[in-house]
């Protein structure tokens, strides 16, 4: 099936929905699939909102999906994305995610420790996980007047691959563009 940007759209605003972010079609950018179409398989769909604020929400909620097959995940630098990777494939780590393209690692102790490419992964990891310094987990605040970026996109996007049932990826891609429309209406929560 070959979908327009409008059916695109219309597929990622029912996913933000699911998790409580309510937006309309003319808070996206764009939005359409990328990769190799396949048959009986979605490919991802990139979508580039028009202020920060959405990727924000999406992101603050992303957990509401726990145990509903679909999971939403920042596109991370191929740096960062191999690093957040590599963290979490060691048995010494529950789970890993990314806010705002910082990687984060949940500990068999139960600790959060920011990790950064500063980091010597290897011993983080081997050392007694006792002693790690636990990090301050970064929560991002809404702001009633967003940055807006100067070049019209930001330097490094993120993006939020969601997992259907079905073991399909949609990915989003949440870029800002520099705001030229009016202060967007934000859902409540």
């Amino acid at each position: 099936m070959n979908e327009n940007y409008s059916e695109s759209i219309q597929e990622a605003l029912k996913v933000f929905l699911s998790i409580g972010v309510s937006m309309t079609e003319d808070q996206i950018d764009i939005a359409h699939r990328i990769g190799t179409f396949k048959l009986n398989q979605n490919t991802s769909i990139i979508v580039k909102f028009l202020n920060r604020k959405y990727k924000i929400f999406v992101i603050k909620n992303r957990r509401k999906l726990k145990g509903s097959g679909i999971s939403i995940s920042e596109d991370l630098t191929p740096l960062n994305s191999q690093l957040l990777s590599r963290i979490s494939k060691h048995p010494s780590v529950l789970n890993t995610w990314s806010i705002e393209g910082k990687i984060y690692a949940k500990l068999l102790n139960e600790k959060i420790v920011k990790v950064d490419h500063h980091t010597c992964i290897d011993d983080l990891l081997r050392s007694d996980i006792t002693n790690v310094k636990t990090a301050e987990v970064y929560q991002p605040e809404i702001q009633t007047n967003p940055r807006t970026e100067t070049s019209g996109t930001m330097e490094h996007g993120s993006t939020t691959t969601i997992r259907t049932p079905r073991s399909q990826d949609i990915t989003y891609y949440l870029t800002p563009l520099s705001s030229k429309s009016s202060t967007p209406m934000m859902p409540q929560e």
